[in-house]
């Protein structure tokens, strides 16, 4: 789990629909304006940065969505 990784909801037309920190326990919850597809990015300090797609029907149930930030590699 990574903990205060910046995590964003971004709409189709490009905007930012939502962001977040991440609990110490690496949880997040962010709050879907409406149904659709959107992207969700995380990054955080020694971690590469991670986007995935997810789609919310728009109704009550929440998308539960684990994303796993790769370790930042070191320039050579």
């Amino acid at each position: 789990p990574v903990a205060r990784a910046k995590v964003t909801l971004i709409d189709r037309r490009g905007r930012q629909a939502g962001a977040t920190l991440s609990a110490e326990d690496g949880s997040y919850a962010l709050t879907v304006p409406d149904r659709g597809s959107y992207v969700v990015a995380a990054r955080a300090t020694g971690h590469g940065p991670l986007a995935s797609s997810a789609t919310h029907a728009g109704d009550e149930r929440p998308v539960d969505l684990d994303l796993s930030l790769p370790g930042e590699t070191v320039p050579a």
